[in-house]
């Protein structure tokens, strides 16, 4: 619980600039962070919804850095949060998985999958050109459809992008349907930084 209630209090930090100035400046101090204190805040957890629990695998080849600071790492926490929440709501056999990975270009492959049920399958394909579009604005199931073009946003900027379009355009961020899988991704640029 303290690790999420800090967490969260990063993010609102980030997302509100004028919440806690003192807080901000702290977070914004150079303060490398690691994908292993990531990935263990992660693994095993229990997310819980409304009408039932998920629980959440996470595993990384890659045991480098991905943050300057505090800061970045609460958009890094951000996008993922997102991402988890919108594979726990719609997770058929109420596990979700995240994987990262070392990727060319100097860049971290997050990638969060979920099964999904035959009638998931059918309102993505109805209602996506291809999957990768949920992360464009306003395309959403039963939401706001605001949480993943938010993610689409965060990236495009780590990468010096205006718009969270051309994230999804180069493929930074995206998402792929299988038989019975849901799989959301983004990169990260790579902190070569003491972590």
């Amino acid at each position: 619980m303290v690790s999420l209630a800090r967490d969260h209090a990063k993010v609102m930090r980030n997302a509100l600039i004028d919440l806690d100035p003192e807080a901000r400046a702290e977070d914004e101090q150079e303060q490398a962070h690691g994908i292993r204190e990531l990935v263990e805040k992660l693994h095993d957890a229990d997310y819980r919804l409304p009408d039932r629990s998920v629980r959440i695998s996470a595993h990384s080849e890659y045991d480098g850095g991905i943050s300057s600071c505090c800061l970045e790492i609460s958009a890094v926490d951000r996008i993922i949060y997102d991402l988890v929440n919108n594979a726990a709501r719609f997770a058929a056999d109420e596990r979700v998985r995240l994987a990262i990975e070392f990727w060319p270009q100097d860049s971290v492959r997050f990638v969060v999958a979920n099964t999904v049920s035959p009638d998931q399958r059918r309102w993505i394909e109805e209602n996506t050109g291809t999957p990768s579009e949920l992360f464009r604005p306003h395309v959403t199931r039963d939401g706001r459809g605001l949480g993943l073009a938010n993610c689409a946003s965060f990236v495009a900027s780590a990468y010096g992008h205006a718009f969270g379009e051309d994230a999804v355009e180069e493929g930074l961020v995206g998402a792929a349907l299988g038989e019975d899988r849901f799989l959301a991704w983004f990169h990260w640029p790579r902190y070569d930084g003491a972590a």
